[in-house]
């Protein structure tokens, strides 16, 4: 683990209002299997939920809102492994520009330019690669529902050739303390991995689930009674926007992209100073007190995510979670979209 600091932050005078200051937050370089893996390394810090191998690692919120949330830093050139969930997974190219591939070999492949994001269905097996050639950047990741995951052909022979203690399925063995051991780790004479199902997809299915910032087009993922919604909102300077949520909102989840958003109840009482990478979780039921101002010269962008996703927290949803990206959704078709003040 690297990196130093408090994770979170939270103002005196609220408990329903979080801040996760970018700074602060403790960075993790293996905290999965295909982290080993040179070409896979990568520091990641958590938001919201756990990572599978590494459940000692502390989330930046104080509470859970049914979704696994990470920003990861990649260097140039490298990304993370084929792999696939029981769940939908969003991506947001945070910075810099993104390659999302996909198939049995991740033969197909989209771009990701920066603020970019795309919805990849459950059982679709992908992974992702900065394709800058001088920088590291951020992706960030929403995963909805539990955590589990499959890796794709040959990870976890190669996680073993790098020295990992594993299992056939690519679960760490002593990897944090007290863990018992449930299986040797090279028992296995055949085939590592299991070729598990994968769903696949062309890339005009996969299109739909693309979008791009120029567009302004909002992203929903959507199941049973559960929902998250992604969208962008740009404050020219001085711009003050009063937070309007869905009465079917729990949790409202802002992300700083560029400049810096000041946060303040309509009382004028001071909430939060945030700058770029840092993340506000609101409690949708004090949303509507809360008015997000933008007071330098520079624009200020920043992402949307509300959600009501606590009832599937830790839960196997494959069977019934869908990917409900609607192609003709705006972000002023949105009603939970802040709204300029009168």
């Amino acid at each position: 683990m690297s990196g130093a600091g408090t994770p979170a932050e939270k103002p005196a005078s609220e408990t329903t209002v979080e801040v996760a200051c970018y700074a602060s937050m403790p960075q993790f370089d293996s905290s999965i299997l295909d982290t080993f893996i040179p070409r896979c390394r990568r520091l990641t810090q958590l938001h919201f939920g756990r990572i599978v191998s590494n459940p000692d690692a502390p989330q930046a919120f104080s509470e859970n809102v049914g979704f696994n949330m990470t920003y990861n830093l990649v260097e140039p050139g490298k990304g993370n492994a084929l792999h696939t969930h029981p769940s939908v997974e969003i991506f947001i190219a945070l910075d810099g520009k993104w390659e999302i591939a996909w198939g049995g070999r991740g033969e197909h492949t989209t771009v990701l330019q920066p603020w970019d994001m795309i919805a990849v269905p459950a059982h679709v097996r992908h992974s992702y690669k900065n394709v800058e050639e001088k920088t590291a950047n951020h992706i960030m990741t929403i995963l909805c529902g539990d955590a589990s995951i499959t890796w794709g052909p040959d990870v976890v022979a190669e996680a073993r050739n790098h020295g990992v203690r594993c299992t056939r399925r690519g679960e760490l063995l002593g990897f944090w303390s007290g863990e018992e051991l449930q299986e040797e780790a090279g028992a296995e004479t055949e085939e590592d991995e299991p070729d598990a199902y994968h769903r696949p997809m062309s890339n005009p299915e996969m299109a739909r689930h693309v979008r791009r910032f120029r567009d302004g087009q909002s992203l929903s993922v959507q199941a049973k009674g559960s929902f998250v919604n992604v969208s962008w909102r740009a404050l020219a300077q001085g711009e003050t926007l009063a937070i309007h949520c869905s009465p079917r909102a729990v949790d409202v989840l802002l992300v700083v992209l560029e400049g810096s958003l000041l946060l303040t109840r309509q009382g004028g009482e001071l909430v939060a100073v945030t700058s770029q990478l840092d993340s506000v979780r609101v409690s949708a039921a004090e949303a509507q007190g809360i008015l997000a101002c933008n007071q330098l010269r520079t624009p200020c962008t920043m992402l949307v995510v509300e959600s009501q996703m606590r009832a599937i927290a830790g839960r196997q949803c494959g069977e019934w979670l869908v990917a409900g990206v609607s192609p003709t959704s705006t972000m002023d078709a949105l009603p939970s979209l802040p709204r300029p003040l009168p």
